[in-house]
C-alpha cells in the first residue's frame, strides 16, 4: 500500500489546455528557446522531451512567458529569467508521463526537416521515481486552478522527513505562523507556497485527518514534519476534493443540472451543440440529432453518468430531435435519471404509454424561447427510456424546475403561455390569468397520467417558479420571481403585499398545493423594496425550508445574528428560511462581495444546514480555511457555500473555475455525505483529476466532488436504529488550534427525546450491536457520555471550542450521537461517527 502526500503549489501561473495538435516553428537550442516555444503555441501539458530541447530537460510546460521544467535532479520554475529551483536527490532519477493528453506536439526547428521533432506526447503530470527512499514525486497541474502542484507518494515505511527541498537563490525561507504558508525570499521576490493538508487511509480506504506543516532545515532547505500515524498506513495531503471533471465535446456544453443516484454516481445534464461527445457504445441515443436555428441554435440535450468513486465517465447520451431541445431540470429515482426541459423538435423521443406522445405546439416560442415541456425518464445503464411524455398547448411553455419522490413520482413547474394548458380536474386554477402564469404539473409514477396541473399567478404581471420541493406531506411547494402585485396570497402569510421593485424580477414568492394541486394551502411574497428572485430551495425534515437566490439592494428581514446583516453591493446572495405553514421567517442572511454574487440551486444537508451552488464576480466573496480554491482566477468563478442552521456562520465556501467565465448551477449531496457540484465553465485550465475528460473547448460542464466535512474531521460507520433515520454528523467550522466556533452536530434527531453525545478517543473497525443501533466509536476509550441540546430544527449540537494552545495539534477524539426515538414505540437511534484530529 503507498501513501500520498500532496504538498504545496508551486507560484507558475498555468493556463489550461488546447484541444488541437501543436506546433512550434524556430530554434530551440536552450531553455528560453524552450519556454518560448511551448508559450507561442497552446498550452500542453507536460511535453516530452524527444531531441528538440538539451538532454538534461525531461519535460516542459509553459504559458505566457511563466514556465516549469522537469530536469535531472530539479523542478525549476520562473518568470521573465527569474528561477526557482526545488532540488532533489536523484540525479538521475527514473522519471515518466502520467496521464497522456490526446494530441501530440511538433518541433519545426530551422531549414534542415530532419531535426524536426514529431509527436512529442504531453501528460496531466510527471512522476520521479526514487527521490528519496521510498518516496516518488509526482508534478502535477494544480487543483486550485492555474498553478503547478507536487506530491509525494510514499511506500510504507518510507519516512517523509528523510526529503529535503534546497532553493536555489533563496536569501531566506520562514513559515507564517498565522496561515502554515512556507514565504520565500528569492532574488528580491517574495513567493508563497500554501500550507501541507493531510490524512491517512485506514484500512477500509477511509480518510482519517493528519498534521503536516514545512520544517525549516537551513536558511535556503526545508522538508515535512508529519504528525503520528501507523507508518504502514496509507497517508495522503491533499485538498478535501474527490474528484473533478468535464463533460461536453468541442462546441458549447452546459452544465445546468445534477443528480445522484443511490450508490452516488452523478448524472450531469445541459444543452449541447457538440456533434462529438464521447458517446457509449448501446446509449439510446448516440448521435447528435441536430438544430433548426430559429432564431438561434440551441441544440440537443445530453445526461452523463459518472462514477461515484472518481468521476470517470460511464456513459453520455444525445436526447432530442430535430429542432432544437433545451434541458433545465435533472434528479435520480433509484438510479435512473429524469429529465425535464422544452423542445420544439415534432420528432423528440417520447414512449407509447405516456400522458401525451404528440407535440402540441411551439407558438411564439421561437421568439421567447420555448416550446413544448418533456419529461423523461431513463434507465440507469442509459440504454433506454423508462418513460416520456410532452406536456403543453398551443403557444410555449417551458419548465424552470422540478421535483421527484422516490415512488417515481415527478412534479415540474414552468412557465406558460398557452391558454390550454393541460389542468386536472378540480385544479386550483384551469384557466390563465394574465399574459403569462406559472404552472404546476404533478406525474404518475409510469408518466402515463396527470396526477394533479394547475395555473397560478396574478393578472397583473408574471410569475417565473425557479426552484420546487415535495415537502414532508407530499405537497408541491414553488418559489420563484414576480411582478404582479396581485398575486394570490393567503391570510397569514409572512408576506401578504407586493414590495415593488425596478426590475422583472421585482419580486419572490413561495406557494404550496396540495398533492392533487387543488388547493392552494398558502402562498407569500418574499420580498423587499430591492429585486429579488429565489433560485432554490431546500426542504427540511420538519417542513421548514431554505430559499436561496440573489437580491440588489436592502431590506432582507436578516435574522439578529445573521452572518452578514447588510448587502455589499450589485446582486447579493441571499438565504431565507421559511417556516413550514409560510407564515413566519425563521433566518436569513446576506452572503456575498462587493460585486455580483448570485446563489443558485441549493441541497439540505440535515438539521437545517445548506450547501448553496452560485457564482460570485466579487474578489471579497466569502471564502474559508481550507477551501479548495481561495483567490479569484478569473472574472466570474464558480462558488460553493455551506451555511449554518440558524444562517449565523458560513461554514465553508470556495471558489471553483479557471482563469474565465465559470457558473455553478447545482448541488446535491451524495449518500456518503460528499457535496456534488455542477455548472459550465469556459477555463480551458479548469483543473480535473487524473482518468477524467479535460476541457475540450467552447464551453463544457463542469462536475466535482467534495468530502462535505472540513479538514480534520472525517466520517466513520453509518447511521443506525429502527427508525433509519439517516442522521450523520456535520461540523460547523473546522477543528483549528484556536477556534471558538467548531461544533459537532447531527440532524432529523427527534426533538423531544433526550440525546446523547460519545466521545472517546478512538473509532471501531466494525461496529458494537447494542439495542438496536451499532456504535462506532470505541467504549474502551470513552471519554465522555455527554447530554446535548436538540433544536427546535431537530438538530443535535455538541460546541468543541478549541484552545489556543499549539500542542493540542494532532490531538485525536472520536464521535457519535445517540438517542431516543418513537417509531414504533421507544428505541435507540444513532448516527454514524467522525474522527476529529486538531489542526494548526
Amino acid at each position: 500500500m503507498s501513501r500520498t502526500l500532496v504538498l504545496a503549489t508551486l507560484t507558475v501561473v498555468f493556463l489550461g489546455m488546447g484541444i488541437v495538435p501543436c506546433s512550434f516553428r524556430g530554434r530551440s537550442a536552450t531553455f528560453d528557446a524552450c519556454h518560448r516555444g511551448i508559450a507561442l503555441g497552446p498550452a500542453a501539458g507536460f511535453v516530452e522531451n524527444l531531441g528538440q530541447w538539451p538532454d538534461s530537460l525531461r519535460f516542459a510546460a509553459a504559458r505566457d512567458g511563466r514556465w516549469l521544467h522537469v530536469v535531472d535532479g530539479a523542478l525549476v520554475a520562473g518568470d521573465h529569467g527569474r528561477a526557482l529551483r526545488f532540488t532533489h536527490g536523484g540525479a538521475a532519477a527514473a522519471m515518466h508521463g502520467v496521464a497522456p493528453r490526446s494530441w501530440r506536439c511538433n518541433f519545426l526547428f530551422g531549414p534542415d526537416q530532419a531535426e524536426w521533432v514529431r509527436g512529442a506526447r504531453a501528460f496531466a503530470s510527471v512522476r520521479i521515481d526514487d527521490v528519496a527512499p521510498g518516496i516518488d514525486l509526482v508534478v502535477r497541474e494544480a487543483i486550485d486552478g492555474g498553478a503547478f502542484a507536487y506530491d509525494l507518494v510514499l511506500d510504507p515505511g518510507a519516512d517523509a522527513g528523510a526529503l529535503e527541498f534546497t532553493v536555489d537563490g533563496a536569501s531566506r525561507i520562514t513559515v507564517d505562523d498565522a496561515s502554515g504558508e512556507l514565504v520565500l525570499d528569492v532574488s528580491g521576490s517574495t513567493l508563497r507556497q500554501s500550507a501541507p493538508i493531510a490524512w491517512s487511509l485506514d484500512a477500509g480506504g477511509a480518510r482519517v485527518p493528519l498534521v503536516c506543516r514545512f520544517e525549516l532545515r537551513a536558511a535556503d532547505r526545508f522538508g515535512f514534519l508529519v504528525g503520528c500515524s501507523d507508518p504502514q498506513t496509507a497517508r495522503v495531503i491533499d485538498p478535501d476534493l474527490r474528484w473533478a471533471t468535464c463533460v461536453g465535446g468541442t462546441a458549447i456544453d452546459d452544465g445546468f443540472a445534477l443528480g445522484v443516484a443511490r450508490n452516488g454516481d452523478a448524472f450531469v445534464a445541459g444543452s449541447t451543440q457538440s456533434l462529438d461527445l464521447a458517446t457509449s457504445a448501446g446509449v439510446f441515443d448516440p448521435t447528435y440529432n441536430g438544430s433548426i436555428p430559429t432564431p438561434r441554435v440551441v441544440g440537443d440535450c445530453y445526461v452523463a453518468r459518472l462514477a461515484a468513486s472518481d468521476g470517470r465517465l460511464l456513459w453520455i447520451s444525445y436526447l432530442g430531435g430535430v429542432e432544437n431541445d433545451r434541458l433545465v431540470a435533472c434528479d435520480a429515482i433509484g438510479d435512473d435519471p429524469i429529465l425535464t426541459g422544452w423542445t420544439t423538435s415534432l420528432d423528440f423521443p417520447v414512449t407509447p404509454l405516456a400522458f401525451d406522445t404528440s407535440h402540441n405546439g411551439t407558438g411564439d416560442g421561437y421568439v421567447y424561447s420555448g416550446g413544448d415541456v418533456f419529461v423523461t425518464r431513463v434507465t440507469a445503464d442509459g440504454t433506454n427510456l423508462v418513460w416520456s411524455s410532452f406536456l403543453g398547448g398551443a403557444m410555449l411553455e417551458y419548465p424552470t424546475s422540478m421535483a421527484v419522490l422516490q415512488n417515481g413520482e415527478v412534479a415540474v413547474s414552468g412557465h406558460v403561455h398557452s391558454t390550454n394548458f393541460p389542468t386536472t380536474p378540480g385544479a386550483y386554477s384551469s384557466a390563465r390569468r394574465a399574459f403569462s402564469d406559472a404552472f404546476v404539473t404533478r406525474f404518475a409514477a409510469d408518466g402515463s397520467a396527470l396526477l394533479g396541473s394547475t395555473y397560478f399567478g396574478g393578472a397583473d404581471g408574471e410569475e417565473y417558479p425557479f426552484a420546487m420541493a415535495f415537502d414532508p406531506q407530499g405537497g408541491m411547494v414553488i418559489a420563484g420571481a414576480t411582478d404582479s402585485n396581485d398575486l394570490p396570497v393567503t391570510p397569514g402569510a409572512w408576506d401578504t403585499t407586493f414590495n415593488g421593485g425596478s426590475l422583472h424580477f421585482a419580486d419572490g414568492f413561495v406557494a404550496r398545493f396540495d398533492p392533487t394541486a387543488s388547493t392552494l394551502t398558502w402562498s407569500t411574497y418574499l420580498g423587499t423594496p430591492s429585486n429579488e428572485y429565489p433560485r432554490g430551495i431546500a426542504m427540511e425534515s420538519d417542513g421548514s425550508m431554505t430559499l436561496t437566490g440573489a437580491i440588489d439592494g436592502p431590506g432582507l428581514p436578516v435574522s439578529q445574528n445573521a452572518f452578514d446583516p447588510t448587502h455589499s453591493g450589485g446582486f447579493d446572495g441571499f438565504a431565507w428560511r421559511l417556516s413550514a405553514d409560510g407564515s413566519a421567517t425563521l433566518s436569513a442572511t446576506y452572503v456575498g462581495g462587493s460585486a455580483d454574487d448570485i446563489f443558485e440551486r441549493c441541497a439540505p444537508l440535515g438539521g437545517g444546514r445548506v450547501a448553496i451552488s452560485g457564482s460570485t464576480l466579487s474578489a471579497d466573496a466569502p471564502r474559508t480555511r481550507g477551501a479548495l480554491l481561495s483567490s479569484p482566477l478569473g472574472a466570474n468563478d464558480g462558488w460553493l457555500v455551506v451555511l449554518s442552521s440558524d444562517a449565523s456562520s458560513v461554514d465553508y465556501a470556495t471558489l471553483i473555475g479557471g482563469r474565465f467565465g465559470d457558473r455553478g448551477l447545482d448541488v446535491r449531496q451524495a449518500p456518503d455525505g460528499a457535496l456534488v457540484t455542477a455548472g459550465t465553465n469556459y477555463s480551458p485550465d479548469y483543473a480535473t483529476t487524473p482518468g477524467t475528460q479535460t476541457y475540450r473547448g467552447g464551453g463544457d460542464a463542469y462536475c466535482q466532488a467534495l468530502a462535505a466535512l472540513p479538514l480534520g474531521v472525517s466520517r466513520h460507520g453509518a447511521p443506525s436504529g429502527a427508525c433509519a433515520r439517516g442522521a450523520r454528523v456535520m461540523a460547523r467550522s473546522g477543528p483549528f488550534v484556536g477556534e471558538p466556533r467548531f461544533e459537532l452536530s447531527a440532524g432529523d434527531v427527534p426533538t423531544a427525546s433526550p440525546a446523547l453525545a460519545l466521545v472517546a478517543l478512538g473509532v471501531l473497525a466494525a461496529p458494537l450491536p447494542l439495542l438496536g443501533i451499532d456504535v462506532w466509536v470505541d467504549p474502551n476509550s470513552l471519554v465522555v457520555s455527554t447530554p446535548v441540546l436538540v433544536d427546535a430544527r431537530a438538530c443535535a449540537h455538541l460546541p468543541l471550542a478549541v484552545p489556543a494552545t499549539s500542542g493540542l495539534a494532532g490531538a485525536t477524539i472520536a464521535v457519535q450521537f445517540a438517542w431516543l426515538d418513537a417509531c414504533p414505540g421507544y428505541v435507540l437511534g444513532a448516527s454514524d461517527a467522525v474522527r476529529v484530529v486538531i489542526q494548526l
